[in-house]
């Protein structure tokens, strides 16, 4: 099977942006998971946990503390792709470079190299002004 070579970098590119964007919806879908639809717009879910009352050390009050602001908020992301392929390299006659992957020795090889990224500034920004409020 002859393949343009950028066919297949171009294959290749739209499969890593779509990847990385279906990895950044779902980061959303988590972090919204953390808020109720309410009257006003979106209300953060809370937990009361009781914590030492400010006037006497031996006495606790019930304090209502937000979810988002107890958990982190990094997101994984793709830092960097890796593809082997094992493939005959040509150019026809317009000079274009083509590949065979059929007259290739040995196995195409994937590889997918996955880091953690900080979240984006936005969800950044809306987390650190809850944080505020705690």
């Amino acid at each position: 099977m002859d393949l343009p070579l950028q066919d297949m970098i171009e294959s290749i590119g739209q499969s890593v942006s779509a990847a990385q964007q279906r990895l950044e919806a779902a980061g959303i879908s988590h972090f919204f998971g953390y808020f109720d639809e309410g009257a006003q717009g979106m209300d953060a879910k809370t937990v009361k946990v009781p914590l030492p009352a400010a006037a006497d050390v031996g006495e606790d009050a019930l304090v209502e503390i937000t979810l988002v602001a107890l958990v982190h908020h990094n997101h994984v992301g793709l830092s960097q792709v890796k593809v082997r392929v094992n493939a005959k390299l040509f150019a026809d006659d317009e000079s274009q470079v083509k590949m065979n992957l059929n007259e290739a020795a040995g196995e195409n090889t994937v590889e997918l190299v996955f880091d953690i990224s900080p979240p984006a500034e936005g969800v950044a920004r809306v987390v650190q002004n809850i944080n505020r409020k705690v």
